[in-house]
């Protein structure tokens, strides 16, 4: 039992990460509902329930990640004198995250318009 335990904390930093990557992104997914009810008029209209419930998800997703974030950001200001320390931080690693997502959206994206015809 012991060694179970063990490994369980062994994996604590990525499970953080994981965690806090996959909160950030179904808050963005419930969002997206918004979007859909305001920007895109020729999709079906989400109900007010609908809407209500993905404001309240995003904002307890979002008061989760601020909590998570408080350490590491204290932590990333000091990274300077421990660089080392730079890469176990969540904000680093969401950032990252971020960023691959954003990249994978735009080439999705490009292909989308160049199969359509609009280059």
């Amino acid at each position: 039992m012991r060694t179970k335990l063990t490994l369980w904390d062994a994996f604590a930093g990525p499970r953080t990460f994981i965690g806090a990557v996959l909160t950030l992104f179904s808050a963005l997914t419930a969002l997206s509902l918004f979007r859909v009810r305001f920007g895109r008029r020729e999709l079906p209209r989400p109900r007010p329930v609908s809407l209500l419930a993905a404001a309240l998800y995003a904002a307890l997703a979002g008061w989760m990640l601020y909590f998570g974030f408080s350490t590491p950001l204290r932590e990333l200001a000091s990274a300077a004198a421990h660089p080392e320390r730079l890469w176990s931080n969540l904000v680093v690693w969401l950032l990252l995250v971020a960023a691959a997502a954003l990249a994978a959206y735009e080439i999705s994206a490009r292909a989308a318009r160049a199969r359509a015809g609009g280059g």
